[in-house]
Formats: C-alpha cells, structure tokens, sequence
C-alpha cells in the first residue's frame, strides 16, 4: 500500500485555502497521516457505545417480576398465606390472583371481586426490583412500559439537537455537556425519590449517551479519509459491542443484594465518562470549517505527530 503524502502545510495560511465543501476536497489522513491518531479515535469512539448498552439494559435488569398480590387493609393482622386463602380468588391457572380481590373477604358467599390498588411483595424469594418499589404492577403496569418510550424520545430528541450544536458550537463543547449531563442523570436515577424522576433521568441518559455516540463517530469519520471511514466506524462499533458483551458476562458473577447496587454495578463503565471526556479534541475539519485556523493547525500537528508524520510547517 503506497505511504500517503504529507499535506503541503499545516499553518493557517496554507489551511485557509483548503476546500471543504466535499470529502475529497480535504482529506485528513494526507494532512496528518494514518495510524496511532485514528486507532486511539477509535477506541474512543468505541466507549460510548459501551455505555449506551448498559444503561439501555439496566432497566430490564433492574425491573424483574416480583411476586405480588393485594395487600391487607390497614388492621390486618393475618398471615399472608392465611390473607390469600381468605380474600384473593384463584384463576383458571389454579394460582391466587396477583390483581383482584374479594370485595368482602369474611363472607364465604360473596364472591364478588375488585381490583385492588396496593400490594404486597414477596421479597423473601429475591432482592425485589423497581416494579416492587413503585408498585409496577396490575393497573400500573403500563408504567413500567413507559420507561422504554421514554428512552427513546430521548434518543430521537437529542440526536436532533446534537447535530446541530455540534455544527454551530463544535463537537467537543457537546461531548463535555453531555458527559457532564449524564452523569448527573446517572447518579439520579441510582437515587430518584420517585418513578417521575427516575423517567426524566431514563430521558437524559438516553439523549447524552446517544449524542455521544453520534458526535463521536463524527469526530472518527472528519479524521479519516474515504477509503477507510466506513471500516473504521464499524470497528469501533464492533469493539464497543465485544465490550459490552464482556461486561455482560462479568455481570452474571456478581449478584448484588439489592437492585440499587445491582443498578450501580451494571451503569459503573459510566463512572469513567469524565476522565474519557479529557480526552476528546476538536474536529480539525470543523475548526477550518469555522475558520479557526489556529487552533485547526494545534490539533493537525498534534495528529501528524502521534502518527509519525512531518509536516514542513
């Protein structure tokens, strides 16, 4: 494979008359060569790939069924094999029902039922999940589903506005604000008060990490040439994917007592966006684009010589 050429200069007089407006115009590999530069890019556009799979899977982790049935009023004092042999009716499946309730339990002929609106869990089989702390369940079930709804608005609302503030501000002001913004969702939905909370917080860390993703992978493909974009892009979400799926397998050994910390460990890669946000750089290609040809020529150099490349100015 013939060794691509140097570009003729690097200073901001030679980049200010680089044409832009297509992809062949300027072709970043030829400005600073090809390899250590691209590779790191790379992996760094891998991470956040890893991230939004694990929060996109930590909801399913984190809402398992827990057994359920209608809870006593407020009084009772039996047993709870005792309650659902007096006052919970049996379905067709010959199991009690989870939703329903005689409406007068110490009468044996009146078999009249309602749905009840409080429940009681059965923990002792499990660490209970979500759907036992704000009563997913029956009538409210349709709650539960809401949450993957929201995810997705969050995807579809952010991925809109991230490509525009990339544009007009760059790409490495949204990478710092939405690293900054999902990791305080992320610490919000580990303690969210109450299920509205904990959806807005689903919202954000849908919309950042996606945004992430989109940005990153702009970044990856402006500093590297045609040839070699689309190969690059499916590496890093290759990689990004075999290391989810790693993470995946480590999480089956760990068994944590309580789905708060079963919810921490599976989001934990997301405690490392800071310190992976220090070390995201601007798109060359967007700084001539926006004439800032300094700063353009700052990150050139630095690129030509992680790659070994020397450029005569």
């Amino acid at each position: 494979m013939a060794e691509l050429k140097p570009f003729a200069c690097l200073s901001p007089g030679c980049i200010m008359v680089v044409d832009i407006e297509t992809s062949e115009g300027f072709d970043c590999e030829q400005a600073f060569g090809s390899g250590n530069f691209q590779n790191r890019l790379t992996l760094f556009t891998a991470f956040p790939v890893l991230v939004l799979i694990c929060h996109a899977v930590a909801f399913t982790l984190i809402s398992a069924e827990v057994d359920h049935w209608c809870r006593q009023p407020t009084g009772g004092n039996l047993s709870a094999d005792a309650w659902r042999n007096i006052s919970i009716p049996v379905d067709t499946d010959g199991r009690h029902s989870k939703c329903m309730v005689y409406a007068n339990p110490w009468d044996p002929n009146d078999t009249k039922v309602i749905e009840c609106h409080a429940w009681d869990f059965d923990l002792e089989r499990g660490n209970g999940s979500i759907v036992s702390v704000w009563n997913l369940v029956c009538s409210r079930r349709s709650l539960k589903r809401l949450a993957d709804v929201v995810f997705m608005a969050g995807s579809v609302v952010f991925l809109l506005l991230s490509g525009h503030c990339a544009d007009r501000f760059g790409r490495l002001p949204v990478i710092l604000g939405s690293a900054g913004i999902l990791m305080a969702a992320t610490l919000g939905a580990c303690f969210a008060p109450s299920y509205p909370v904990y959806l807005v917080t689903r919202f954000l860390i849908s919309g950042c990490t996606v945004s992430l993703n989109a940005v990153t992978g702009i970044i990856l493909a402006e500093c590297s040439s045609c040839a070699r974009r689309s190969t690059l892009l499916s590496l890093s979400f290759l990689v990004g994917n075999l290391l989810a799926d790693t993470y995946t397998l480590f999480l089956k050994w760990v068994r944590p007592s309580h789905w708060f910390y079963h919810q921490l460990v599976i989001v934990a890669p997301t405690l490392l966006v800071p310190v992976w946000s220090l070390l995201a750089t601007e798109s060359p290609r967007w700084l001539i684009a926006s004439r800032r040809l300094e700063a353009a020529a700052r990150v050139m150099r630095a690129a030509a010589q992680s790659n070994g490349s020397k450029p005569t100015a």
